[in-house]
């Protein structure tokens, strides 16, 4: 899973996640499917697409090694 965490880093750092997580689909091989389930204020007033798009470009390199990736974003609810 330290590949899993590396990759949520990466996320959490470039779009100030506040929750996300990588689940690797495919038993953790670098080069299968993996779902990844982020939480950012930065998605608010933005369209699935975009916010999809955003999270590709911080792991594009990570996502052109990998068979299938499957994004779910999400805006933090106000307090």
């Amino acid at each position: 899973q330290a590949y899993e965490s590396e990759v949520a880093g990466m996320l959490t750092k470039a779009l100030d996640a506040r929750q996300c997580q990588v689940i690797a689909q495919s038993g953790g091989c670098a080069g299968g499917s993996f779902s990844i389930s982020i939480e950012s204020e930065q998605f608010r007033g933005k369209s699935r697409l975009q916010c999809q798009r955003m999270v590709q470009e911080v792991i594009k390199e990570e996502i052109a090694k990998w068979h299938a990736v499957t994004i779910k974003t999400k805006v933090p609810e106000a307090a």
